[in-house]
């Protein structure tokens, strides 16, 4: 196998977890799987929870990688904070509520309530993938930075870390 000299680079880059292919994405999953990230296990209530609201959505492909992102958020603690940023998923609370009516029409969401947060995290990132062309490294950025202008690599290479620890 030959590869041409003008897709190499002297560069080093930093692998990250390959983004899944549109097959992959549009597949229906072979089932739920409980996961342990860095030999803890989230609260099986939640963690089924979530898989079964982002089915709902038709985006079980995004369930390990949500797993490890809310791993990464809040260690699955629904109290966890840091003063601005709230609950399991770590919305900021100033726009928690906009986003529960907005994305998952809930009138009366509760930032606290891990099944509300997971509820509008599932439909908040189904609108954020679509506008991102179900782009992984996009879609972790724009969710840690809430903007396409800042990118935050440190964050998706954290989350993906998780991700290629998951053991089911």
């Amino acid at each position: 196998c030959y590869i041409s000299n003008q897709y190499l680079s002297a560069a080093k880059h930093q692998i990250s977890k390959a983004i899944p292919t549109t097959s992959r994405q549009t597949t229906p999953s072979t089932g739920f799987v409980y996961y342990t990230v860095a030999g803890q296990r989230p609260n099986r209530d939640y963690e089924q929870y979530l898989y079964n609201q982002l089915s709902n959505l038709g985006l079980s492909w995004w369930y390990p990688y949500a797993v490890a992102q809310i791993f990464q958020e809040s260690r699955w603690n629904p109290n966890s904070t840091n003063g601005k940023d709230h609950g399991i998923c770590q919305f900021k609370g100033v726009y928690f509520a906009g986003r529960a009516k907005a994305y998952a029409g809930m009138n009366n969401a509760d930032i606290w309530n891990p099944y509300d947060s997971l509820k509008v995290y599932a439909y908040y990132i189904k609108a954020v993938l679509a506008s991102h062309g179900n782009d992984v490294n996009k879609t972790l950025s724009f969710y840690i930075c809430g903007d396409d202008s800042n990118w935050n690599q440190d964050y998706i290479n954290r989350v993906l870390n998780w991700y290629n620890q998951l053991k089911a």
